[in-house]
């Protein structure tokens, strides 16, 4: 690996988003990342590779939508001859 690793800072700076953003999608899964040595003494580290694989998934959906539940249908009603 010949790239330069970029800090949650410039990361965040690179989607406009916050710092706390960038670390709940590195906590949720979504992110890859690099962990070196200490959170306050060194922290995350992302790769180009690791965020634009990141962007693609964005860019092509994501993940997927929950399925909205189906709409609720009226009862059938029966004409009963007595």
């Amino acid at each position: 690996m010949n790239e330069e690793l970029m800090t949650v800072k410039t990361i965040s700076k690179r989607l406009m988003c916050s710092v706390a953003h960038v670390y709940a999608i590195i906590d949720a899964g979504e992110l890859g990342h690099f962990k070196i040595g200490l959170r306050s003494q060194g922290g995350i580290r992302v790769s180009e590779e690791q965020l634009q694989a990141y962007l693609e998934r964005k860019e092509q959906g994501g993940t997927p939508p929950k399925a909205e539940p189906a709409a609720k249908q009226p009862p059938k009603l029966i004409n009963l001859q007595l």
